[in-house]
């Protein structure tokens, strides 16, 4: 899906330390011609769990970052609760709307009139 929409990706990209000291390694990298780019890390969970506690971290640690990242995020074991945190911070997006996500953060204006608007 990245490629398809003219972009290019790395994947288990080195990015230096988190905010407690461990090695941070983003699960992609995408970027494109013109130099932007963007860390993606990826989180699938099916049945309850504790890994919600852990993307607080996560998420906080994005700032830390030398590259504007986002958490994409999937399956049916996130709560309620957890998924509306991560929606409302803006760092995070549903994996079914990270195409879309895309589109915009690159300004990949041929797409835009998918959603009803025309470049300006």
């Amino acid at each position: 899906m990245i490629r398809s929409l003219g972009l290019s990706y790395l994947r288990q990209v080195k990015m230096g330390s988190s905010i407690l000291g461990r090695r941070r390694i983003a699960d992609f990298l995408v970027y494109d011609d013109e130099g932007r780019s963007l860390g993606i890390e990826c989180k699938f969970q099916q049945g309850p769990g504790s890994a919600e506690d852990k993307l607080v971290h996560t998420i906080t640690d994005f700032d830390a970052r030398p590259v504007k990242h986002i958490l994409v995020f999937g399956g049916e074991g996130f709560s309620r609760n957890i998924r509306g945190y991560l929606l409302s911070t803006g760092k995070a997006v549903e994996v079914d709307q990270l195409r879309n996500y895309l589109v915009f953060y690159f300004g990949l204006k041929q797409y835009f009139h998918e959603f009803g608007q025309k470049p300006s």
